[in-house]
């Protein structure tokens, strides 16, 4: 729901959902942890240099899924 905010512009109703979500990405699968901490940081927090950690790190874990969903960056 937060990156769906966040599309449409809706900043701080996008902050609220993924901050909620933030707390409990450890319990995601697969991509799911990493593509969460990173929005977090990117949009919430304004920390890019985590955000762009985060994302680097999905791409060595999960390389086939990140290049399969690049598109959406």
């Amino acid at each position: 729901m937060g990156g769906d905010y966040y599309s449409l512009g809706e900043n701080v109703r996008a902050g609220e959902y993924i901050t909620k979500a933030f707390p409990v990405a450890r319990t995601c699968q697969r991509t799911g942890k990493t593509g969460i901490a990173g929005i977090y940081y990117w949009t919430v927090n304004g920390e890019l240099d985590k955000a762009a950690r985060t994302y680097q790190e999905e791409i060595e874990i999960y390389p086939r899924t990140a290049k399969d969903t690049a598109c959406w960056a």
